[in-house]
């Protein structure tokens, strides 16, 4: 991860030198800080993607588990709990 965020400050850096008009050393300084903030942003963002895929198959398993549970319940009990018209 940092070998690639090296790689992409380097690239940034010959981008940079190979524009005449853009000898400004705190513009360059400045490019580079908003390249970083950019990446961690991108870092983050896909970090929350894979949490909220994470948290999605989290609450599909327990809806799976509350179904069965309500299911054995109802057998167990004879009685239609959840009111759908039928026991089990």
């Amino acid at each position: 991860m940092a070998y690639n965020r090296i790689n992409g400050y380097i690239a940034v850096i010959r981008q940079k030198q190979s524009m005449p008009w853009h000898g400004d050393h705190m513009g360059l300084f400045w490019d580079l800080m908003q390249q970083s903030q950019l990446k961690e942003h991108e870092t983050r963002a896909g970090s929350l993607e894979a949490r909220v895929a994470a948290l999605e198959a989290e609450l599909a398993d327990t809806r799976q588990i509350l179904s069965e549970a309500l299911r054995r319940l109802e057998s167990k009990f004879c009685e239609d709990l959840n009111s759908d018209g039928r026991i089990g």
